[in-house]
């Protein structure tokens, strides 16, 4: 079983996505997890028709997000026990979603797609990336300012809420997998090929990090010190300030 994605609102609730469509629920700190949620395909869909889950997001203990393949995104507001599927208005596969609290949030994926809900996801809004690359991550470190990534290099930011996206110049043309910002200034993407780049004036301009592998990478931790990348072959790095 493969697992794309997992959230802890506390010590001990948290949650994660696995292959098949499904969610699964822990209340003592991951000791235990139950499966909670899972999209039934349809008995009649062709093998590459099923329903696959990528990312959730969590911003308080009943409050929570999960997107996925054909446009879906799935909302709870107790917890997990129940889920209903929001109107997303686009049928491309959704691939991170980013809640900066309980209301205001972004979903990003394929062909480009931006989303942006300022109501919790009742309704979500298309925003113009000027792209057609697909998107693979996003991070917002304030109400206004998020940065995404995508593939062949691609770095967007807006200052504005994503009313407006700009496309920021870096050293690289690989896929870029995830960002995140440890606070307003600092910030790393990791990527393809052992790429790894480095902000310290909150996305405005990005270097790249000598990282020593050429392992595709992909998975980011920053929080405070503790940044860590993983990737190919359990691959492992830990930045450590000079």
């Amino acid at each position: 079983t493969a697992l794309s994605d997992v959230a802890f609102v506390n010590k001990k609730d948290g949650f994660l996505i696995a292959s098949g469509a499904r969610i699964y629920r822990t209340t003592d700190g991951g000791n235990n997890w139950g499966l909670i949620y899972q999209i039934i395909a349809p008995k009649n869909g062709a093998k590459q028709e099923l329903p696959e889950l990528y990312s959730l997001a969590f911003p308080n203990k009943k409050k929570g997000w999960v997107v996925g393949t054909e446009g879906r995104i799935f909302h709870t507001e107790d917890g997990g026990q129940s889920w209903a599927q929001q109107e997303s208005g686009t049928k491309e596969e959704l691939v991170h979603v980013r809640f900066v609290n309980d209301k205001l949030g972004w979903v990003v994926g394929g062909k480009g797609t931006i989303l942006f809900t300022e109501d919790s996801g009742r309704t979500w809004a298309a925003q113009k990336s000027g792209s057609r690359a697909h998107l693979y991550h996003i991070d917002a470190y304030s109400k206004k300012e998020a940065v995404i990534v995508g593939d062949n290099g691609l770095v967007l930011r807006t200052e504005n809420a994503g009313l407006t996206w700009e496309p920021v110049k870096i050293d690289t043309k690989q896929t870029l997998l995830s960002i995140a910002f440890v606070n307003d200034d600092l910030g790393f993407i990791i990527g393809w090929k052992g790429t790894i780049l480095r902000t310290g004036d909150g996305g405005k301009s990005w270097l790249v990090q000598e990282s020593g592998t050429k392992q595709n990478l992909y998975g980011l931790f920053a929080r405070k010190k503790a940044i860590w990348a993983v990737g190919g072959d359990g691959l492992i790095l830990r930045y450590r300030d000079k």
